[in-house]
């Protein structure tokens, strides 16, 4: 019996020691699970076979154990991949069911982009002051703009004259709580201001005099590849905490619904697009999983409000969701302007717009002194879609790749891109929208 035990030790030592490594699995990342060393994986043990000494008996539980756990790593593989992906989130057809749109006469197909089709051209710097409403609406006004009232809770689709939807006034969702979850939010926003890193220079820039913060993916403005947006340490632990507030997910969770519910077969695009990067890229950060946009800006305002400009370097044919918040009179400031197609916009806080930001100039009416405004906006770079259907590299290394046939092929889609990009706004006709 004492030579057998001493026979029995390492083997019972080792049994042991993967026991041990076995049970601390459930704590592994999808990484983890990867990593682990192969005896390690591949040799769990149980109570029962490390008492046992029936060598019979001890590979049937061993091969059993086994089984087990790589059901179980298939199932945390699964898990990641579904955190990863991007699930559509719950239609709301109330809105189309109820809505009304609002038609204007312009065609989005007139809008210049740059030849591949992903981002919009940069016309440099517009007008750097603001438009107070009666100069934009009214018998008496200038620009004698058409002024958009926010009478009820559903969605107000902006059909151009080729039934392109080019924006929609989403409102917010029927919760009788969003109310409360606005103010929290601006609460937040005005309780961070003061704390951020943000230099003097830095709070006047081509949108606006305001404080904005931003974080999420994005690719563009010099980067070689997309990468996570880098912030002061001040300004990232803001970020942290403003990401992790019920509110924000609310309104990311919202916008994300009202894209899939208005503009579905884009909403899909983004999907794959994005699902493609992240896979490829486990170290790029979703801010909310809820979430079909890449970044995020937080405008801290105290009284957010933009100069007339454009989004150019956003996917051109994306959406961009606004969501406003504070505490003014959304009857008499704060309206968004969308200066290409004549509206003024009431905007009231709490309400969602989703609008192609790259391609439609647009700003804000100023709130009173006493008031305050801001906004909390959200977006994808057109640079991330040109890098995945790049191969997930730079635009040389991907041509140095093709051959001549292919490089042809390559600029047909190019051509083309803008046209298939007008084609993801276009299912309008899919329900039954009332004139207004």
């Amino acid at each position: 019996m004492v030579l057998q035990a001493l026979f029995d030790l390492p083997t019972r030592l080792l049994n042991a020691f993967i026991l041990q490594e076995a049970t601390q699995d459930d704590n592994l990342d999808y990484e983890d699970v990867d990593s682990t060393p192969a005896m390690l994986r591949e040799s769990p043990a149980t109570p029962e076979e490390i008492d046992h000494h029936d060598g019979s008996k001890d590979i049937a539980d061993h091969c059993k154990v086994k089984r087990n756990l790589a059901a179980k790593n298939r199932r945390k593989r699964k898990r990641a991949e579904a955190k990863r992906a991007y699930h559509n989130p719950r239609e709301h057809p109330r809105h189309k069911l109820d809505s009304r749109a609002q038609y204007v006469d312009f065609d989005a197909n007139d809008i210049p982009v740059v030849q591949t089709g992903y981002i919009a051209l940069d016309r440099g710097l517009g007008s750097r002051r603001v438009y107070r409403l009666a100069e934009l609406v009214g018998e008496s006004s200038k620009f004698k703009f058409t002024l958009i009232n926010i009478k009820y809770r559903a969605s107000i689709p902006i059909l151009d004259s080729q039934n392109h939807i080019i924006g929609v006034i989403a409102n917010h969702p029927k919760d009788d709580s969003w109310t409360e979850l606005q103010k929290q939010a601006a609460d937040a926003l005005e309780s961070k201001r003061s704390s951020c890193h943000v230099p003097a220079k830095e709070r006047t820039h081509r949108r606006g005099k305001f404080t904005t913060l931003r974080a999420g993916v994005s690719h563009g403005g010099g980067q070689r590849a997309p990468g996570n947006l880098k912030n002061h340490k001040v300004n990232a632990k803001i970020l942290e905490e403003l990401n992790s507030l019920e509110p924000f997910k609310r309104f990311a969770g919202f916008a994300s619904s009202v894209m899939y519910t208005w503009f579905n077969d884009l909403y899909h695009y983004y999907a794959s697009t994005l699902d493609k990067l992240h896979l490829a890229y486990p170290r790029l950060h979703r801010i909310f999983p809820q979430s079909i946009f890449s970044a995020v800006s937080y405008n801290l305002g105290p009284r957010t409000v933009c100069f007339p400009h454009k989004d150019f370097a956003n996917l051109a044919f994306g959406m961009c969701a606004i969501t406003a918040l504070g505490d003014y009179d959304y009857t008499k400031g704060g309206h968004l302007i969308l200066w290409d197609l004549k509206l003024v916009i009431e905007f009231p806080p709490g309400c969602t717009i989703l609008i192609p930001s790259a391609l439609l100039t647009h700003s804000n009416v100023p709130v009173s002194k006493n008031e305050r405004r801001y906004s909390f906006a959200q977006y994808t770079a057109g640079g991330i879609f040109r890098w995945v259907e790049n191969g997930c590299q730079s635009r040389e290394q991907y041509l140095s790749t093709l051959s001549q046939t292919q490089i042809e092929e390559d600029a047909e889609r190019n051509a083309n891109r803008w046209k298939f990009g007008m084609s993801l706004l276009s299912d309008t006709l899919k329900y039954q929208c009332v004139d207004e």
